[in-house]
């Protein structure tokens, strides 16, 4: 994915018309994002986690259906979970960027977010995992 993050907090995603793009406002309210491979990981101002992915076309099973709406169509966002703060794009062992992020919420607490590249677990939810320190480890910020 390709996208831009506004100050103001609007999402802008490319449209492409022939040889020409341009950016297109397709939402308001966030924070923060990371644009991976094939997915897009948007944090609201409120600490709603939002993920759309590349080819889906269904939002999650019990979840509302919610949807950027751009020009050339919509993304179904998924909502992941409440209460984030940050979000640190990372890369993978390789150094392609934005394999993986790192988020911190409202608790304290550290999550990673990793796509897995082929098979595996297909439920974005699983993507998501809370990561665990020794009992005896400090963390700085």
């Amino acid at each position: 994915y390709l996208a831009a993050l506004k100050a103001d907090g609007s999402l802008w995603l490319p449209l492409t018309q022939g040889a020409v793009t341009r950016m297109t406002p397709v939402g308001c309210g966030y924070a923060d994002m990371v644009a991976g491979d094939a997915y897009l990981l948007l944090l609201k101002q409120d600490g709603s986690l939002e993920l759309t992915t590349a080819g889906s076309n269904q939002a999650a099973a019990g979840q509302p259906r919610r949807t950027l709406q751009t020009l050339w169509g919509r993304l179904p966002l998924r909502l992941l979970g409440k209460g984030f703060v940050r979000l640190f794009q990372v890369g993978d062992l390789m150094g392609n960027p934005g394999t993986k992020a790192v988020l911190l919420k409202n608790d304290g607490s550290v999550w990673q977010f990793a796509r897995p590249w082929q098979g595996g677990d297909s439920e974005p939810e699983s993507w998501l995992k809370k990561v665990t320190f020794p009992k005896n480890a400090h963390l700085s910020r």
